[in-house]
């Protein structure tokens, strides 16, 4: 019946978790209709993909997309060139490859030199601290399905809220948030992110109106920059 809402500012230096936009390229959400542009997006992403990796070569990181299909399954075959470079779960790409979670796959990645995580599974929960993960690419946009047939929950949620879908829209842009703070864990930890997907727009504009409610959470939108 009572609560005090209180609301605090990031402790951690604004330089230590830049986060690097660049939608230039990805517009796949108005392609769906056309699975060869789509495809032609794919290919742009991985080269972006490629090029950061190569900018952190002697670095741990950590790559994550909206879904293992379409999204893993199709960015693997543009990412040959470093590929053994990727710490994944081969099983959501062949069947019979053996199941692996993610605690296991996190132990790999903390032997394997220069590893990075491949998944669509690592937005929440994992702790990639220090040297685990220097840098974060966000390569496609989470994206909650919202229709009854698909998503029979958000759909129910949206609809008692009465407000269109702006309660999925909102976990969204809190999924979006959980990711890009994967790899920076305390004050004196330092990482960069980057953004590939013009979907994570619509997630920033969200957080931009919310802001406009909580000043102290200025510090989010606050760290994004041109890339």
């Amino acid at each position: 019946d009572y609560y005090v809402f209180k609301s605090f500012p990031n402790p951690i230096p604004l330089d230590n978790r830049i986060v690097k936009m660049d939608t230039s390229s990805l517009h796949k959400w108005d392609l769906m209709k056309n699975p060869k542009k789509v495809d032609e997006q794919y290919k742009v992403i991985a080269q972006k993909i490629i090029r950061i990796l190569n900018n952190h070569k002697n670095e741990k990181g950590l790559i994550l997309v909206n879904s293992y299909k379409p999204d893993l399954n199709n960015l693997l075959p543009f990412l040959k060139d470093i590929k053994n470079r990727l710490t994944y779960n081969e099983n959501k790409v062949d069947r019979n490859s053996p199941e692996i979670t993610n605690s296991e796959l996190l132990k790999i990645h903390e032997s394997k030199e220069n590893s990075v995580l491949f998944s669509a599974s690592m937005w929440e929960g994992v702790n990639l601290k220090a040297d685990l993960g220097k840098f974060c690419i966000i390569a496609t946009s989470p994206f909650m399905p919202v229709a009854e047939a698909k998503n029979p929950y958000a759909a129910v949620k949206n609809r008692r809220n009465n407000d269109g879908n702006e309660w999925s829209s909102m976990r969204n842009a809190f999924k979006f948030v959980q990711g890009i703070g994967r790899c920076v864990r305390g004050t004196d930890d330092r990482a960069v992110t980057y953004v590939l997907d013009d979907g994570c727009n619509k997630h920033k504009n969200w957080l931009d109106k919310y802001v406009e409610k909580d000043s102290n959470s200025k510090w989010f939108t606050d760290s994004f920059e041109d890339y």
